[in-house]
């Protein structure tokens, strides 16, 4: 059944073909004039509409569709697409209808898609703009139409609502494959023309329900590499389509919006959440249990650089990650921390793991500020000789052991372990003092060697 929708769509097709075949001048000196005030109104009205100047790849498809799957390489447009044709979703198939908005947090739900360059708000026709209504987690649009802001790290929260419409974003970053599932289940509210849910998604370190999604019936997928934005600054471009050329797996998957096999890629979301441990217990009162606590420590090499500071606990033959506390901060403030840290969670017989490559000093510094502080610190400087991601790989394989559990979940260190591979131009800090800390802990240790003397005889 053709809906409004389809016709709006037929008009913007309609006056982009004819802005083609008669050229720019031609168009508005002859072509336009020459047709009556109504229908001129609504030429000029629709080519007020961001729905207009959508590229190929950004437009709806024309086909009977559930699921609108757009993988694309960073920067190609999609949020741009998705946001234009939630608008359009909104006022002429489900108006009055109730639509879901599923990002990674929430805050990128609302600075991304709604209040960013690309969101709801910048993308809508200027007689249609949607209102934002942070207290209420909503947006809703002029004729009454409305959508909830939901959070991927809260599956459960998904499962109430009956919808008509969706959009979910970076599907990427979401944890595990529950909250699509209940986001997916959540679209059912019986309507003439039926349920309409739009995917957008860098196929960046992807979970194999994530690329399955593609297949799944009544799914229709658009692709384009980060160069079909034509909108982009040509420096930019000429950089992104050098960086192709080359044909890394980032590369791959950044830029031209491709699913890989992830040769490279160690810790996957579906790893993480295998890893979780679940306990009755606080953090505190679980640490109290464990034969042994300490805090690894990777200092910061600049500016930009994070302190990665993780406490371990070691419980039976596993290393637990009871926190992290990694921060950006000052050398001296973060030798404070350290200390402060150290006195709160550490007990007799617990030690400092300190990697000192770039700070040799560390360790005797760090000791010194505990003995003002009243009391005494072991620190055990750590000289890495491997590479980043040799580490990490000697890491990974404790963790596929189940010899590694998570107790306190920290997103920064999560994204930084699904993230790492052999050419990381930024240093994992967090992800640094994880694998530091796991390998000193559950690492093979070098045996002693013991001198023999002989006694001999009388």
């Amino acid at each position: 059944m053709a809906s409004k929708l389809d016709d709006y769509l037929d008009l913007i097709s309609f006056v982009r073909d004819q802005t083609l075949y008669c050229g720019v001048d031609a168009f508005w000196n002859e072509w336009l004039p020459a047709q009556d005030d109504e229908f001129r109104e609504a030429i000029l009205a629709v080519m007020q509409d961001p729905a207009f100047a959508l590229e190929e790849h950004q437009l709806m498809p024309r086909v009977d569709w559930r699921i609108w799957m757009l993988r694309m390489g960073r920067g190609a447009g999609k949020t741009h697409a998705a946001s234009t044709n939630c608008n359009l979703l909104a006022e002429y198939v489900f108006p009055g209808g109730y639509g879901i908005l599923v990002g990674p947090t929430f805050k990128h739900v609302r600075d991304t898609m709604i209040l960013g360059p690309s969101g709801l708000i910048n993308t809508a026709r200027p007689d249609f703009v949607p209102y934002f209504k942070p207290h209420d987690a909503a947006v809703i649009w002029p004729n009454g139409t409305r959508a909830t802001i939901y959070t991927a790290d809260d599956p459960q929260g998904i499962r109430g609502p009956s919808l008509n419409f969706g959009w979910g974003d970076e599907l990427t970053l979401w944890r595990n494959e529950r909250t699509f599932d209940n986001l997916f289940r959540a679209i059912r509210e019986k309507h003439q023309h039926g349920t309409k849910l739009i995917i957008t998604t860098s196929p960046i370190k992807a979970q194999e329900w994530v690329k399955a999604i593609e297949t799944r019936p009544n799914t229709v997928t658009s692709t384009a590499s980060s160069m079909a934005n034509i909108h982009q600054d040509a420096d930019h471009l000429a950089e992104l389509t050098a960086e192709a050329a080359v044909g890394s797996t980032k590369a791959r998957e950044e830029i031209m919006g491709e699913w890989t096999t992830g040769e490279s890629q160690l810790w996957s979301r579906d790893n993480i959440e295998a890893m979780a441990l679940e306990t009755n217990l606080l953090p505190s009162a679980y640490a109290e249990t464990c034969g042994r606590r300490f805090l690894s420590i990777d200092p910061s090499g600049g500016v930009n650089d994070e302190t990665g500071i993780i406490l371990f606990g070691k419980k039976g033959k596993q290393a637990v990650v009871l926190d992290d506390f990694s921060d950006k901060m000052g050398l001296d403030a973060s030798y404070r921390y350290i200390v402060e840290l150290a006195k709160r969670h550490l007990r007799p017989g617990d030690f400092v793991l300190f990697e000192d490559n770039n700070q040799k000093s560390g360790p005797a510094l760090l000791r010194k500020m505990a003995l003002e502080a009243g009391f005494s610190l072991r620190v055990i400087p750590v000289t890495a000789v491997k590479s980043k991601y040799a580490r990490a790989e000697e890491a990974f394989i404790h963790c596929q052991m189940g010899k590694v559990k998570l107790l306190r979940r920290s997103d920064k260190l999560e994204t930084q372990l699904v993230e790492w591979e052999p050419d990381l131009k930024a240093s994992p800090d967090r992800g640094d003092a994880f694998t530091q800390g796991v390998n000193h802990l559950l690492g093979t240790k070098p045996k002693q060697r013991f001198n023999v003397f002989s006694l001999g005889r009388a």
